[in-house]
């Protein structure tokens, strides 16, 4: 029954939303006036998809709140030569799948997390997981590698500052 007042109030409320009283606009005006709102579909604060992100990350260097552009940059291109699992680029994740070298009896996955604005060690954590291969079986590892870890901070750190010395040489 409910069903009934649904399927017939959903068109009417639809329909009361339309402007019938403004004339439509010719087609190429339309155009013209949606590529000049610079990403916003339908003007000032309503459904925005690059417009407002875009001019946040080339003023401030981040991609969100917690996500400093220089450092997800850096951690994609030092870990180019593992395939990803998984990227959240607003939550500054990137997980990597499984990487074994050849006839190696160990494997390793990396996990990093950017968790501030700011390009600075503070901001970055590199979690590196690693499994050995026992009887045809993967066993992880009890520890993850620190050391590893703290050489890959330092690698993606070191590339986040090239990064931003070339985007400053470019402005």
């Amino acid at each position: 029954m409910l069903y009934k007042y649904v399927c017939f109030l959903f068109p009417v409320l639809l329909a009361s939303c339309a402007n019938f009283n403004k004339p439509a606009q010719p087609l190429p005006d339309r155009m013209e006036k949606r590529d000049n709102q610079n990403g916003k579909l339908m003007g000032d604060g309503f459904l925005v998809f690059g417009g407002v992100q875009k001019k946040n990350e080339e003023a401030t260097g981040q991609i969100s709140s917690n996500t400093n552009s220089h450092l997800w940059n850096a951690s994609l291109a030092v870990l180019d030569f593992i395939p990803l699992i998984s990227i959240d680029k607003v939550g500054g994740v990137i997980v990597t799948d499984w990487y074994q070298p050849e006839k190696a009896q160990d494997r390793t996955k990396v996990k990093v997390q950017i968790n501030g604005p700011y390009l600075e060690v503070k901001a970055l954590r590199v979690t590196v997981y690693k499994q050995n291969l026992h009887n045809g079986r993967w066993i992880d590892v009890s520890q993850t590698d620190s050391k590893a870890a703290h050489e890959l901070e330092m690698l993606i750190l070191t590339k986040a500052r090239e990064l931003r010395v070339l985007k400053n040489e470019r402005d």
